[in-house]
């Protein structure tokens, strides 16, 4: 039977607060919408000049689906005009990821059309960061403008730096510029105009001393942390806030992880031994072991709220055990649902989730907005919905797969997620088409990839 997806439907027009969503989100329904209705409340414009993404690091750059979006609804002179503003008069309580965006989409736009009003904005728009000796949306001016960037980034760094007793600059713009541009095209530039202006040379030089204090800094690396740097660190401050814990998590080998928790299940304190098990939350092999169950229990009912990491927890025993498929793991993750604990509800039973779990995933409860849910593990949107992909990505049933990724597709704020939950989706099959349909105009390039792919190769049943 196909399966009819309950979250991903939507209808044309969308209402104000969905085109906002979509745009936000980065769906393609905002596209759809603004290419077949316009922007008439100015959604689209203020979606040019505040980053709407969740996630600013993992998302990609939006800037060339808004040019587009923008020709296409013929809003161009209109978003120049109001990022002039924002140029004119520069807001002094800085939004970082904002002024970035502003610079990014004012870079989309000239490079879309080779619009030289949009070039200069660009320029414009690069600004001091307030609080650090750096300046704001170097990314995306190099990337269209690598050798005037890098003279703009001298110029300005320059001038900042005429009263430095010791200045020194990190090498990242040189070196973004000339990875950008024909070799030695950078530098030519670089020496032609440190010869007639003293702020360029004086660049160049706090560059010089910024690369030599990089080599040395390099050189003190301290080593990764072994499992027992984090037994020792753990068993002498077991509730700390333990940046070795990040470290080995980031690092750390199959064999180590292993181990790690290997000790952690043997640990006569389970308060450590929770601890422990935080630092491998995103390990993918571990065994099962009747003491996991007890950890689970013992770290939801300490749960430091304050690990929440404004709505992100990080659960170390309840997500090894949701990685592992056992009746005692299953019952366990629907009695926290049935309690309201959706998150790590969702995050025990990944592995387990069964058939007739589907109506239950399908009508899943997910927070709006910047709400929160959860009565001893508060969790967001995000939280949520990734809880919810890794149940698409690790169950074996179909059934129940398909209703995940359909609640993770349309209700992620994370583009990358929505991007997993359908490649993994086509990967299962019989997505619907106007699933597939819609994804073709997706803000993140990957998604617009895998549903170009498969209704090329039509290997949904559905399509």
């Amino acid at each position: 039977m196909t399966f009819r997806p309950l979250r991903s439907s939507f209808r044309l027009p969308l209402s104000e607060d969905a085109l906002r969503s979509a745009l936000a989100s980065g769906h393609g329904r905002a596209a759809l919408h603004v290419r077949a209705h316009g922007d008439a409340g100015g959604a689209l414009l203020d979606a040019c000049v505040a980053d709407g993404r969740h996630d600013h690091q993992a998302d990609e750059d939006r800037s060339a689906w808004l040019a587009a979006l923008v020709d296409d609804a013929g809003l161009r002179e209109a978003v120049l005009d109001r990022l002039e503003g924002f140029a004119e008069h520069p807001s002094a309580e800085l939004l970082l990821e904002d002024a970035e965006h502003r610079v990014a989409v004012a870079c989309g736009l000239a490079s879309s059309a080779s619009d030289m009003r949009a070039r200069r904005l660009a320029f414009r728009l690069v600004q001091p960061h307030p609080e650090q000796d750096e300046l704001v949306g170097l990314d995306a001016l190099l990337e269209l403008a690598p050798v005037d960037g890098i003279l703009h980034v001298a110029r300005m760094r320059g001038r900042a730096l005429r009263n430095s007793s010791e200045p020194r600059e990190d090498p990242w713009p040189l070196d973004q510029a000339e990875s950008l541009s024909r070799t030695g095209e950078v530098e030519d530039a670089l020496e032609a105009a440190a010869l007639e202006d003293a702020d360029v040379a004086r660049w160049i030089s706090a560059v010089a001393a910024g690369t030599a204090r990089d080599a040395m800094a390099a050189r003190r690396v301290s080593r990764e942390p072994s499992v027992g740097d984090v037994l020792r660190i753990v068993r002498a401050d077991p509730l700390g806030d333990h940046g070795t814990l990040r470290a080995f998590a980031r690092r750390a080998s199959a064999d180590a992880c292993a181990e790690l928790y290997a000790a952690a299940l043997v640990e006569p304190n389970p308060r450590i031994a929770c601890t422990l098990l935080r630092a491998l939350h995103a390990w993918e092999n571990p065994w099962f072991d009747e003491r996991l169950a007890a950890l689970v229990d013992e770290e939801l009912v300490h749960f430091d709220r304050s690990n929440a990491g404004g709505g992100s927890p990080i659960l170390g025993a309840t997500s090894l055990a949701g990685r592992i498929a056992a009746p005692e793991h299953r019952a366990l993750a629907l009695a926290l649902l049935d309690a309201g604990e959706p998150y790590a509800g969702w995050t025990m039973l990944c592995a387990s989730a069964a058939p007739e779990d589907a109506a239950r995933i399908s009508h899943a409860d997910v927070p709006n907005g910047a709400g929160i849910s959860g009565r001893r593990v508060p969790a967001d949107r995000d939280a949520v919905t990734r809880a919810l992909l890794q149940v698409g990505l690790c169950c074996e049933g179909p059934v129940a797969a398909r209703a995940a990724l359909d609640v993770v597709y349309a209700e992620s704020p994370s583009a990358h997620c929505r991007a997993d939950a359908l490649e993994r989706w086509i990967e299962i099959g019989d997505v619907p088409r106007e699933v597939l349909e819609e994804a073709l105009h997706d803000a993140n390039a990957a998604t617009r990839t895998a549903a170009r792919v498969a209704l090329h190769d039509g290997r949904n049943a559905d399509c």
